[in-house]
């Protein structure tokens, strides 16, 4: 590349266009990285502000660079930076802004946080422009500065997770935003509208402040609420708290810590009516699942739920099916422990059995009112229960697009099938000499013992699933609680090699064997072992 030098500079291209095309080519080079940087670094406006004259001129007055801040508050943090900030907001004009300021692990924050008071005073004096305000690890201190905005306000999407917040943030009554995100505020602290709300997310809430959401925020359709909290309203069913919501399609309910017990959820359902809920997720950490409020609140509202997702700490089997009858419309279903085994070790409750539910979820019948779950599409289970593998191709035929004719062959049902993804994670409660990986290799004899138990029992039953999965996407592994999943026609395949045999030659010649082999980067039919 040749050099330009000083005297070669106004024959540079880019020197020659109008500033207007300068200005946009620097709007589509910034881009979003703003939001990615911080002035811990050097933001990409100011590198190209530093390349020459001309360029610092035309960057320095195009007000679309610097609508958005993000500032990080450390021990590092200087008067200096705070000033340029300052001047970042200046240089936005009249346009809308996005503000990000987090403070990172600073103490005493007593000491640091003032640094930037002058420049929440200048956020304050423009909060009418503000679309986006995120205020991140904050004490009370500063968000005290903020008052009420005066005029017009363009806030869309509001972000509060302070430090601590014992007093209030006072945006004022033309502060509407549409999308909320809090974690622990409590409802009394934020001053604002809630009119136009249609999003929140809220971590830390009492029951009885949730039910307050409802009622403040009548356009309200997506709800994710993690209540940690209980009070003296939250088990009480009354008049005053009963609230009926029209537009709410999503609910994630996820109560846990110390008070998530199943009485917070039976509460929850028993004071509300969702007619037009689509989508609803559930977790609690103690007690057993309320089925007989859930079912009463499913039948009350008469909505069409597409989409479930339980997080149990104890249900049982008559629970799922009796819940399995009242929702028709559901498509995908998602069963798993409160605490997620793939992410961070902690095993299913021993206690829950939903072997029962299993054999119903798949059982077939002519008849769709007897099927739990008719539309079903997709299906996610984590489970220590044992499971029986050749189970799943009656699932996935009991669930045709079109009718069942008594004619046609099971093979030709599965191709009808609406079932699209099945994943189901068995944890195993192994012992120290339990086996679950994938570098096991199938050729030692003595490693076929350390093997789980029932993985696909037959060579035929390993076959048909394999052929299953021509028309279904199959997720299925064994998981050892600390490990990462095993696949289980990986396990399978070495345990029936040592228990049964290679695979007959049916197996070796059947299509979807031979891809599934391929797939795992080769296994040698002569010698039965997989290699990894």
């Amino acid at each position: 590349m040749a050099t330009i030098g000083n005297n070669d500079q106004e024959r540079c291209l880019i020197n020659k266009l109008p500033v207007e095309v300068i200005s946009r080519i620097f709007e589509a080079y910034v881009g979003q990285t703003a939001i990615s940087t911080s002035f811990c670094d050097a933001p990409i406006v100011l590198a190209i502000g530093a390349v020459c004259r001309l360029w610092r001129n035309v960057a320095w007055s195009t007000p679309s660079l610097w609508t958005v801040l993000y500032f990080v508050l450390t021990s590092g943090t200087t008067k200096t930076k705070v000033d340029l900030a300052i001047e970042w907001i200046t240089r936005s004009g009249n346009l809308p802004l996005e503000i990000y300021i987090m403070a990172v692990i600073c103490y005493p924050k007593i000491n640091t946080e003032p640094l930037i008071f002058p420049l929440v005073d200048i956020i304050n004096q423009h909060l009418g422009r503000c679309r986006v305000l995120d205020l991140n690890q904050l004490t009370s201190m500063t968000m005290s500065r903020f008052s009420a905005i005066e005029g017009p306000s363009l806030l869309e999407d509001l972000y509060i997770h302070p430090e601590d917040m014992d007093g209030p943030l006072t945006l004022g009554e033309n502060a509407s935003p549409t999308r909320l995100n809090i974690t622990y505020v409590h409802l009394h602290l934020l001053i604002m509208n809630w009119r136009n709300l249609t999003e929140i997310s809220a971590h830390g809430l009492r029951m009885s402040e949730i039910m307050d959401t409802l009622r403040l925020a009548p356009q309200l359709r997506i709800c994710y609420y993690n209540c940690i909290e209980s009070d003296s309203t939250s088990t009480t069913a009354g008049e005053s708290t009963y609230q009926t919501h029209l537009k709410i399609e999503e609910l994630t309910l996820v109560i846990g810590g110390e008070h998530g017990g199943d009485s917070n959820v039976a509460a929850f359902f028993r004071q509300t009516t969702f007619p037009n809920l689509d989508s609803c997720h559930i977790g609690w950490e103690h007690g057993t699942f309320p089925t007989q409020t859930f079912t009463s609140f499913i039948s009350r509202s008469a909505c069409a739920i597409t989409m479930l997702t339980i997080q149990y700490n104890l249900i049982t089997s008559d629970d799922l099916i009796r819940i399995g009858k009242a929702l028709l419309s559901v498509e995908y279903l998602s069963i798993t422990p409160f605490h997620n085994t793939r992410y961070n070790g902690i095993m299913a409750n021993p206690h829950v059995h939903l072997d029962g539910f299993f054999t119903a979820l798949c059982q077939g019948s002519r008849s769709k009112d007897s099927i739990l779950f008719p539309s079903l599409c997709d299906l996610d289970i984590i489970s220590h229960n044992a499971f029986n593998w050749k189970l799943l191709l009656i699932l996935c035929d009991s669930r045709r697009h079109n009718p069942p004719q008594l004619t046609t062959s099971t093979t030709e049902h599965i191709s009808q099938t609406r079932i699209g993804t099945i994943t189901i994670t068995r944890v195993v409660y192994a012992t120290d000499r339990t086996v679950i990986d994938h570098s096991l290799h199938a050729s030692d004899e003595s490693d076929v013992k350390f093997l789980p138990g029932d993985l696909i029992e037959s060579w035929e039953t390993f076959k048909d699933l394999l052929e299953l999965g021509k028309n279904v996407r199959l997720n299925l592994s064994v998981d050892n609680a600390d490990n990462n999943p095993a696949d289980l026609f990986d396990l399978s395949y070495r345990k029936l090699c040592g228990t049964s045999g290679g695979p007959p030659d049916v197996i070796r010649q059947n299509e979807m064997f031979e891809i599934w082999r391929l797939q795992n980067a080769g296994v040698d039919q002569d010698t039965c072992t997989l290699s990894v």
